[in-house]
């Protein structure tokens, strides 16, 4: 280790000092993605010395995840990003594979000319084994309660049907109040399920050709009351001879629903518009717009993550987890799913969903 204590403080070896020092591995290479430098936090993550990995290709001594694939190191130095983070893992020198959290930063000279780069990693292995874990208990939770809410939901629906005996009037009313209620208990069960599984074990999708068109129509139709009584004039815009998607078609109406709720809980009034149109040959764009106040910075960045209840959200009931199941039923589909403020006022979800074959081929 060097030595520090006979240098005046803060010395010119202050910098080296810190980096020596660092919770976290660092270690830059040059311009070709040669290793320079690695402090002892790097030497310890990836199981090889300083001196092994000198000079040594940064593939070879990180042997990351994404290094055949997707290497963020040449993105920041062959694509012009100036920083890149990413979660991923490396393989340390005895074969063990430890999840990490990348960042890398670009390095210029004085004269602007690009040198190398830095990388900082972490092991996240104690976060994602909670993340697991709660992933499992959120899944053996809704499981269990999922079994019970069909059977109580299916008794409700028989006495509404008339089945037990002939019921007042006001006895009609409470158990529409019960069977709206168990209706909403058992979606957030689903969102438990979805955002606790897809992704995770591999999604279990029931796909088939879907005409997205209809699916909208209807979805369109089933809310206009609840619309208009949320102060929403609700729009539909749906271009002519969509494509088909290959689609689970419970959980994209799903996706759609949750969407159609937040609007009526968070819009606050105003014109709400329904899209959907083709882009290109490979996808097609479905969008939900609103003229509420629009998304927080904060909203914007964390709006999918589970649990997380944005600004507008404070005293409205809610789990945190329905945009949370949106991202990760499009993600199983295949398709991206992003949030935007618009520049009139009110926010925006976009999704993108994979086209699958023509109406005249089905």
């Amino acid at each position: 280790m060097p030595e520090y204590h006979d240098q005046p403080w803060p010395s010119p070896e202050w910098p080296r000092f810190i980096l020596h020092h660092l919770p976290v591995g660092v270690f830059t290479v040059d311009s070709s993605l040669r290793v320079n430098y690695m402090n002892p936090k790097a030497e310890e993550l990836t199981g090889r010395s300083a001196e092994q990995s000198h000079g040594q290709h940064c593939g070879s001594v990180l042997r990351g995840g994404l290094c055949d694939q997707d290497c963020p190191l040449r993105k920041v130095l062959h694509q012009g990003r100036s920083t890149v983070t990413v979660e991923t893992t490396i393989t340390r020198a005895d074969g063990h594979q430890v999840p990490v959290s990348l960042r890398i930063a670009a390095m210029y000279d004085p004269q602007g000319d690009l040198v190398g780069a830095v990388e900082l990693f972490a092991d996240i292995s104690q976060i994602k084994r909670l993340e697991a874990e709660r992933s499992q208990t959120l899944s053996m939770f809704a499981h269990d309660m999922k079994s019970p809410l069909i059977t109580v939901g299916g008794l409700v629906e028989r006495l509404l049907q008339g089945r037990a005996g002939e019921l007042k009037a006001k006895q009609l009313d409470y158990l529409k109040i019960v069977n709206a209620q168990i209706r909403r208990v058992q979606s957030m069960v689903l969102d438990f399920l979805d955002t606790a599984r897809l992704g995770k074990e591999g999604p279990e999708l029931a796909t088939a050709p879907l005409e997205l068109d209809g699916l909208l129509q209807t979805l369109s139709q089933e809310y206009a009351q609840r619309m208009s009584e949320a102060g929403l004039d609700m729009e539909l815009k749906l271009e002519p001879s969509l494509p088909l998607v290959l689609a689970d078609s419970q959980r994209l109406a799903r996706v759609f629903t949750n969407l159609l709720e937040n609007a009526i809980r968070y819009a606050g009034g105003g014109a709400l518009c329904l899209e959907a149109f083709r882009d290109g040959l490979e996808w097609v764009v479905v969008r939900v717009s609103d003229q509420g106040p629009g998304l927080s910075r904060e909203d914007l960045e964390k709006l999918f993550t589970p649990f997380f209840r944005g600004s507008a959200a404070q005293g409205i009931e809610g789990t945190g987890l329905g945009l949370a199941a949106v991202k990760a039923i499009v993600e199983a589909h295949g398709g991206l799913v992003e949030a935007e403020n618009l520049a009139q006022g009110g926010a925006r979800f976009t999704l993108r969903l994979p086209a699958a074959k023509g109406r005249e081929e089905i």
